[in-house]
This record gives structure tokens, sequence and C-alpha cells, in this order.
């Protein structure tokens, strides 16, 4: 969003500038990934596809549905692999 796209420079610069490195700069932006990725632990996937059946809010149709498509894109690449998708003959 709009917030990172200001956020993340901000602090990558201001650290970098504090510290005299732009390795912690890095590092910096690195924490911010690990408590998106921490948040992202506590979404509760069942309980969002229950409410979506039971006309949840959109953020939790959202979450259900980032969470079927990576599902499905999963199986696709394995059946890829496996070679169940074959070109059609010209």
């Amino acid at each position: 969003g709009k917030l990172a796209g200001v956020a993340g420079p901000l602090v990558f610069g201001l650290v970098s500038q504090a510290t005299g490195t732009g390795r912690l700069g890095i590092l910096a932006l690195v924490a911010f990934f690990a408590v998106g990725g921490a948040l992202l632990l506590t979404v509760d996937v069942a309980a969002s596809a229950s409410s979506r059946k039971n006309g949840g809010n959109m953020a939790a149709i959202t979450v259900v549905a980032k969470a079927e498509f990576a599902q499905s894109y999963r199986h696709q690449a394995r059946a890829a692999r496996a070679g169940a998708f074959t070109a059609a003959p010209a």
C-alpha cells in the first residue's frame, strides 16, 4: 500500500544514515517482513472460510480467496511436473 511505499525507504534511509552501513538498513526491512509473516501465521483460514459461507466480511473473503488460489496453484504445479498437462497437437 501507500504506507509501505513511504515507510520502507524511510526506515532504510534513517537506519543506514544512523549506522553508516546499508546492511543494517536492509536488516531493518527484513524485520518488517518477519512481522508480516508472523501476522499471517495467526490467520485462521478455516474460520475465515466459515465466516465467508455465513456472509462474513470482505477481509475474510480475501484471506480465503488467497489461500484457495495458492492451493490451486500448487495443485496445478504438481500436475504439470507429473506431466498431466501436455501441449495440444498442432
